[in-house]
């Protein structure tokens, strides 16, 4: 007859024993995404190493079972702080980019707006296309002719960015 003492061992045994098999059974899974979108769950790695993860260690953490030590486990929180440090990084470029793009812009509808007005304001004006170009005196219909071209510009560039920034 067998004593509860002895079945609890022998129940020991059982679990030990399993326990190994598991251990001892492990293997490497990927997960990857073809160029289709379609993704693929795979022992070997994909085709291309750069899109394969192998997600080993992630089944291991949902079963409770990580064979990673805590050092590991800084690692993988460092990388995580450095890919959100690159994110964050990232979007500053944006933002600053964003700006850059508002001052420049900002420059040339005031340049604009000084020119129109200059072109308004004389009946006579000294124009050169280019710095390397010498000035000449523009006749009536030239004149208005620039008058117009800057108006023109100044609607499609100057007036959306103007509502923009206005709605910043």
């Amino acid at each position: 007859m067998k004593t509860p003492a002895s079945r609890s061992g022998l129940l020991a045994l059982l679990f030990l024993l399993g326990l190994s098999l598991a251990v001892s059974v492990q293997a490497e899974i990927y997960k990857w995404t073809d160029d289709n979108g379609k993704t693929h769950y795979t022992a070997t790695p994909p085709p291309d190493p750069e899109k394969g993860k192998n997600i080993k260690e992630d089944i291991d953490m949902a079963a409770g079972s990580s064979s990673k030590t805590s050092n590991t486990n800084q690692a993988n929180t460092d990388t995580t702080n450095t890919e959100r440090n690159a994110q964050n990084n990232s979007q500053e470029r944006k933002v600053e980019n964003n700006k850059n793009q508002r001052r420049t812009r900002e420059a040339f509808c005031d340049s604009q707006q000084a020119t129109l007005a200059d072109l308004q304001a004389n009946e006579v004006v000294r124009w050169s296309e280019s710095n390397e170009e010498a000035a000449r005196i523009l006749s009536e219909k030239e004149r208005q002719n620039k008058i117009s071209q800057i108006e023109k510009t100044m609607t499609k560039a100057c007036e959306d960015f103007k509502n923009r920034s206005r709605a910043h």
